[in-house]
């Protein structure tokens, strides 16, 4: 993290635009690369957050499944225990 802060502390003081990648990228190797470099950035931020607090999600989901099926009866996964009959209240007396 360092040295990124120190070429940016460099590349502003050589050029000082206050722009971020996009804009060094499209002085540095042009202007198809500089769009295609800010639209990743925009879609960086975008998405990333999110994906990632989905992903922590999914794996908790896993981890909370994989805990249950550690509690389940012995013979439960191999279909050698039946459960009983849940009962159904339903319109009938």
């Amino acid at each position: 993290m360092f040295l990124v802060a120190a070429g940016y502390y460099y590349m502003n003081k050589a050029d000082p635009d206050c722009g971020t990648s996009f804009s060094w990228v499209t002085k540095a190797m042009g202007p198809q690369l500089g769009w295609i470099a800010g639209w990743v950035i925009v879609v960086a931020d975008g998405i990333g957050p999110p994906l990632v607090i989905a992903v922590f999600f999914f794996l908790l989901g896993v981890l909370l499944m994989f805990v249950q099926w550690r509690k389940a009866p012995a013979g439960f996964l191999e279909g050698e225990v039946e459960l009983p009959p849940v009962p159904i209240s339903g319109g009938e007396g």
